[in-house]
């Protein structure tokens, strides 16, 4: 607040950011869709975008018996099978114990789902309850 006459105040308004017109306008699971989307842009993720295949991994579904890719977590969501924070982190958590448990702990991919499990918890921490 500044004082150009002793008498007269003159007020700045800053603009409302972006940000907050997003949070304010969106519900979780719309924030939650969201939050699969840029999961899927981190760098390398793609081979868990889609389900995983027996031809690309032999023996997989006599391994691992809960399969799940992102696609699936951002359907259930939308879909309202997946309803909380908590649901969605124990998703992209089932997704990490799969592939290191098909794949070993010094795989690439287990590499890039460790990345996808880390960068969900610090994503899904900063989201608020609509």
């Amino acid at each position: 607040l500044k004082q150009r006459h002793a008498s007269i105040p003159v007020i700045k308004i800053k603009k409302p950011s972006m940000a907050f017109k997003l949070k304010v306008k969106t519900t979780l699971k719309q924030r939650l869709s969201a939050l699969c989307t840029i999961l899927m842009h981190i760098d390398d993720s793609w081979p868990f975008h889609d389900p995983v295949s027996e031809s690309v991994a032999p023996n997989y579904f006599s391994v691992v018996e809960s399969p799940i890719c992102l696609s699936d977590i951002k359907r259930r969501v939308e879909s309202n099978e997946i309803t909380t924070k908590e649901e969605f982190a124990d998703a992209v958590e089932l997704l990490y114990s799969n592939c290191l448990l098909y794949n070993g702990e010094f795989s690439v991919l287990t590499g890039v789902a460790k990345v996808i499990k880390v960068k969900c918890g610090e994503l899904i921490s900063r989201l608020t309850n609509v």
